[in-house]
């Protein structure tokens, strides 16, 4: 679960926030199977799909694993893994979560996105997604999109929790977006950062 969320090991088995939030382990497990099956219940059935995906291991993967247990057959395991990549969210269940979840983008007020760079629970990948809904209906000017180069979920310290509302706060009095310099880099915010494809590449 770490390696395929991407979050480092050290925040992964103890927090080191300034929230007090659980380890990443203790929240991606959650999320991962109890909130899940609370919402396939809630829907019907199957709310996701692997259809498509690929199960990759970087070298730097490879060399962890194989230092936890040198007798891993990782070939095998991501083979048995993509054997499987037929799963499909079930029609009904599909449908209930497109009518409760899906966004048009058609905001009428300013949206300032703030986001750690490594989130296991709500991952910063998707947040260009949300850019380029906005963008195709033509609401792209009310999205600033924020984010701190801590690691976790809503792990933003004081000082960044200040600068957001303050950004926030001018922005809603001026009506002009807030810069870069809103949001300074010694404070732990990070520019010019550009988050991954979402939610896997597709094969080709």
């Amino acid at each position: 679960m770490r390696l395929v969320n991407n979050l480092p090991v050290d925040d992964y088995y103890t927090y080191t926030g300034p929230v007090a939030m659980p380890p990443a382990a203790i929240s991606t497990w959650y999320f991962s199977t109890h909130a899940r099956a609370e919402l396939e219940v809630e829907a019907g059935g199957r709310v996701s799909q692997n259809v498509g995906y690929v199960y990759t291991l970087t070298d730097e993967d490879r060399a962890y694993l194989l230092n936890l247990d040198e007798t891993l057959d990782l070939d095998a395991m991501l083979a048995q893994m993509n054997a499987m990549t037929g799963i499909r969210a079930e029609p009904r269940a599909y449908a209930h979560m497109r009518r409760i979840g899906e966004y048009s983008g058609r905001v009428h007020g300013p949206i300032l996105m703030a986001h750690n760079v490594v989130d296991g629970i709500s991952p910063a990948e998707g947040t260009p997604e949300y850019a380029n809904l906005m963008a195709s209906v033509g609401t792209q000017h009310l999205l600033t999109r924020v984010y701190s180069g801590l690691p976790g979920h809503c792990n933003f310290t004081e000082d960044q929790m200040l600068a957001l509302f303050e950004a926030m706060d001018g922005w809603l009095a001026t009506g002009v977006a807030p810069g870069p310099e809103a949001f300074p880099e010694d404070l732990g915010f990070v520019h010019d950062f550009e988050p991954g494809p979402w939610p896997q590449p597709p094969q080709n």
